[in-house]
Formats: structure tokens, sequence, C-alpha cells
């Protein structure tokens, strides 16, 4: 059976964090970064209702027992009820951070929200008022569910503990360690006697509540799962991850029973239909999908398009500057920030990472497993086969070597010409991130998903690993003279290192995890971008924050200095800012449109 689509221009318009089945099993809730929620029939993939009271993106949607009404929360602190029926939103006023959790209990009269301010609030659902703050969170709650007979109350937190409340009393019954890092969600089992979670930690875990003893554990991904629920029937678990994958497991064992293909980016949402036979998903490249869980095949494309910027990369005199986009659409911009040149569709899959080769051809790396090389007008004239999806790719000062950043840890070395320049690097244990060729041309550094930045001498078959990052690093950059390493990732804290090993600095100042990292073309100033959607600038030497560049309204992916002191940044807003740093002026595109 062919899945069928629905028009891409009726769907979402960013990434897809949370879709979830009605009742009956006739519609999905979709949210998603651009501020909508989306009510689809899932018979015919028709949009039926779209909902847009957030400015900012939306985290999480979940329906009411009966179908009628939705919960909501928003990135701006904002959380919600839509009386569907009565074409009806009540706010839900009291937090001050992002919601990301929201949940009805089983009788439908309550609500439950929590947020990145670590509060969890309990609500009226027929009057909007707040009947309780529960204390006991530290930090960002990540997900909470109600049990099947309402009594207990289960969360997920980034303390990467799970904490099950009593729901008359709202006192914390039992905290339940063993995750990692961040726990991400947290399901109930149909009895109500077991919890499952999952984590950044790349596990799932299965807890008995009575004992609050640790069932199960097991490695399900190479990624961050980022969700896991259990199906209706309580047999199997399904888990989603950045790995782009969705896998089945038996509940009682662990053992793996099925893996769904089918999305182009990272999954971040996995949910089972109420009779079980159907699975929904959501994910980073703006749609939704449907799969039949027994046969594991593709129902249904709720698509969307995604217009984030990806990648960046301007050639050495400045003159083009080349972008990918969240659609895999490759654009040009000239100097003035005008298109010459579109390629849409360029790869199968998200397109991480751009580079220029001497004489004007780009290369672009994908997550599908494959490198292209293209000309100044975005001419497709060669298609390198790699050993695994790229993330990152650099080339080296002179041209001759082009350095690929793999999923499965490795380097992998191609001349110009694509063929192989002798045996892969095996430099990271798991995904590799991020890769920068130093200016004599020596040493790569590379970083990854293990928290490690690893200088390997190319001529001297050494290697160094950088200790300092305790979290996975995202981005990576040379200063222009090969004095220095810029490092940032999901710890917050961006790094500079000189060419010894080590840390001559240590940038703070961002909410979330820094995606883009780059010195300045004097080297006396690095600027990170980050999650929380800001662009800060930073004197390399004092570690001040001199500047923070304001504008971008998501996630700041990607940046790199241009070689007249314009500052680039790409963000998931959609927007290419082209910053002279002096003014904090910026010239905005969006080459999506």
């Amino acid at each position: 059976m062919r899945p069928t689509a629905c028009d891409a221009d009726s769907g979402h318009r960013a990434p897809v964090w949370m879709v979830n089945w009605s009742p009956d099993g006739t519609r999905l809730a979709s949210a998603s970064e651009d501020g909508d929620v989306c009510v689809w029939d899932v018979a015919t993939g028709d949009v039926l209702r779209r909902l847009t009271h957030y400015a900012d993106g939306v985290w999480s949607v979940t329906w009411s027992p009966d179908g009628q009404r939705l919960a909501t929360g928003g990135n701006d602190g904002r959380a919600g009820i839509w009386d569907l029926a009565a074409d009806r939103f009540v706010e839900l006023t009291g937090h001050a951070g992002a919601v990301w959790a929201t949940g009805f209990s089983p009788d439908g009269r309550t609500v439950a929200t929590g947020s990145a301010d670590a509060a969890l609030r309990i609500w009226d659902v027929a009057t909007g008022r707040c009947l309780h703050t529960v204390p006991g969170h530290p930090l960002l709650i990540k997900d909470l569910r109600f049990s099947p007979d309402g009594a207990h109350l289960a969360t997920s937190c980034d303390d990467k503990l799970i904490r099950i409340f009593d729901t008359r009393s709202w006192r914390e019954l039992r905290k339940l360690a063993g995750h990692t890092s961040h726990a991400n969600t947290v399901d109930w089992s149909p009895c109500g006697r077991r919890v499952v979670s999952c984590s950044h930690d790349r596990s799932v875990r299965v807890w008995d509540i009575a004992s609050g003893e640790q069932l199960l554990a097991f490695q399900a991904h190479d990624d961050d799962i980022d969700a896991a629920a259990v199906s209706p029937d309580g047999r199997h678990i399904a888990s989603c991850s950045h790995d782009r994958s969705v896998r089945l497991w038996s509940l009682a064992s662990g053992a793996l029973a099925q893996e769904l293909a089918g999305h182009t980016d990272e999954v971040e949402w996995v949910a089972w239909s109420p009779d079980g036979r159907r699975l929904a998903t959501a994910s980073i490249d703006a749609c939704a999908r449907v799969f039949d869980a027994r046969t594991g095949a593709l129902l249904r494309v709720l698509e969307g398009r995604n217009r984030a910027i990806t990648a960046l990369a301007v050639r050495s005199l400045g003159d083009v500057i080349a972008l990918a986009q969240g659609d895999r659409t490759l654009t040009l911009l000239d100097r003035n920030l005008d298109a010459r040149a579109r390629a849409p569709q360029a790869h199968e899959r998200g397109v991480r990472a751009l580079a220029w080769l001497p004489a004007g051809r780009l290369i672009s790396a994908s997550l599908d497993g494959c490198a292209r090389l293209w000309t100044s007008e975005l001419l497709c004239i060669d298609d390198w086969k790699l050993a695994a999806p790229a993330h990152a790719v650099a080339v080296a000062p002179e041209g001759n070597q082009i350095a690929f950043a793999l999923e499965d840890g490795s380097l992998e070395l191609r001349g110009r010409d694509g063929a192989a320049c002798g045996p892969r690097l095996e430099a990271h244990h798991g995904p590799v991130y991020a890769l920068a060729w130093s200016p004599d041309g020596t040493s790569l550094a590379s970083a990854g998903r293990d928290g490690r930045v690893v200088l390997s001498g190319l001529r001297s078959g050494g290697r160094r690993s950088l200790a300092g990052h305790d979290e996975p690093v995202f981005c990576l950059a040379w200063s222009r003279d090969g004095s220095y390493v810029a490092s940032g990732g999901r710890d917050r804290i961006g790094r500079v290192w000189d060419r010894s090993g080590h840390c001559v600095q240590e940038l703070h100042g961002h909410r979330l995890s820094i995606r883009g990292i780059g010195f300045s073309p004097d080297a006396s100033r690095v600027a990170t971008s980050s999650f929380d959607t800001s662009v800060r600038v930073f004197d390399r030497v004092s570690g001040h924050c001199d500047q923070e560049l304001p504008g971008h309204t998501r996630e700041v992916s990607t940046l790199c200095w241009a070689a007249d002191g314009r500052l680039l940044t790409g963000s998931r807003d959609g927007t290419l800012r082209a910053w002279h740093i002096a003014s904090r002026i910026a010239r905005v595109v969006e080459p999506g449109l």
C-alpha cells in the first residue's frame, strides 16, 4: 500500500514536536515550532482545524478524554485549553517558562502542566483556575502522565529523575533514579503498575511503581531518545530517536520487535492509536506520519515544509553565501543577499553541512549518507556514497582533501575527485557532529555525542582528546591563525582551547545548548548561537559577553563570519541575518519565501 500525503502548504512550516490521537482514533492533533496546532482527519489527511494562538512554538498538545478539548503548552510560557466545539480558548496563566508538558486527568476535570520554570501546576478545566502548584522539581519538567485510574501522576525531569505523585494530596511518593541524562518522557502500562521512561542517555527503562524497582533497562537507539509510549494492550513499547528511527520493543523482555522507517530527520514523538493498530510520529522534518503497527508499513504522510536554515558556508572571497534548509533546499545568495541559484530537494534526507572547494565548487553532506558536488549554478556534477550518514564536512586549506564527520563515530577522508584517502579514522564513540580543519592543514578537530573534542594529527598520526565538556558537542571552529579552537554544545558553555589542548577561556551566558560557534577574522572575538534563540559575541581574551544580538525567534542553528567582518546567522525561524557588529544592525532575508 502506497502512503498518501497531504499538500505540504496546508501543513506545518517548522518542526513538529508532538502528535496525539483523539480518543476515537479518527483525528490527530500536532504541535509545532511554527506556533500552530493542527487537527488532522486521519482518513483523508486533511487539516480540519488550525489553531493559531501562539506567536512562538507549541511544545505540547493532548486530548481530553471526551475528545472535545485540547490542552496546549507553548514556548512563551502560556498554557491553555481549547474547546473545539465552542471555538473557545481558556488561557492558563502562571508559568514563568516554556510549557513542555500537558495532560488531562482520566475524568477530564483537571489538567496538569509542567514547565521550564520547574513548576508542576494543576488546573480546573471548567474555570481555568490553578488548584495546586506542586513543589519538588528543580529543573525543566519534560513530560507528565496520569495513571489510568487517576490516582497518581508521573513526571520526567531534566534532573534525570522520574517522580510519582499522589493526586489526592499531591505528595511526592517516589523518585525513580537510573537515567544518566535528561529524562524525556514517561508513560504508564494499562494496568497502572508500571511506568516506562526514556532519556537522552539512549535508554528505555521499565519501573515497578509499588517497589520503585527498575525492572528493565536497555539501549534502544544510537542517539538521543525523545519519546517512548506503551501500547494499549501493554505488550510493546514504541520509541523514537534523533537517529530518525522508530522501534517497537517487548515490554516484558526488551527484545526488538519492529523498526519503522520513513522520516528524513530526527523523530521527536511517537503515539499509539487507541486501538493499538497504528502509530503516529512527529519529526523535525515538519511532517507527521502514520504507520501500521503490525507490519511497519507507512500509511500516510501529513506533510509540512521546514524552512529552517540548517547549514551555512561563505566562499573565501565573501561574494557567495550557500545555505541549506530543513526542506532540503540549497540556495546561493550574492554579497547583497539576493538569491542567485536554488536546488530544491537536493538530498533525500536533511542536509547537515556545506563547504566550498577551490574553483567555486560546493560540497553538501547529508543524513542520507551522500555527499554531492555542485557548480556555482547549483548543478549537481558528482554524488559520493559515504560509509554512514554525515553531520559535518570540512575542506583542507589547500583544497586537496575533504573530511566528513559520520554518524558511526568515524571520519572519512576523500580527495577532491571523491576517491578515498586512506582508511577511516575511528575518532569517537557515537555520532560526530562537528569538524574543522586547522589552517595549516596538519590537524583535524572533531567533536560529537560522546562529549569529546579530538585533535587528530594527520601527518603525525597522533590524537589528543580535550577534556572539559561533559555532554554532546555540536560545533567547532579554528581561529584563522590556527592558535585556537572553540567548541560548544549541550552543556551551554563555549570553550576556547589553545593548540596544546588547554582550555584558556570559558564563555557563559546561554540558557540552552550552543549550536554554532566561530572566531571573528582577527580572532579577537568569538560568536556563539543557541537553542535559546540568542546570538552572543564574546571577547576572546576576557571571556566577557560584549554583545547580545536580538532578533531570531527560534533556535539559531548555524553561524559563520564573512571575510568583511559581517556575522551571518541562520535560524529555525527561516531567516538569515547578516550582522554589522558595531551597529548591531542586521539585514534579514527569508530564503524559503
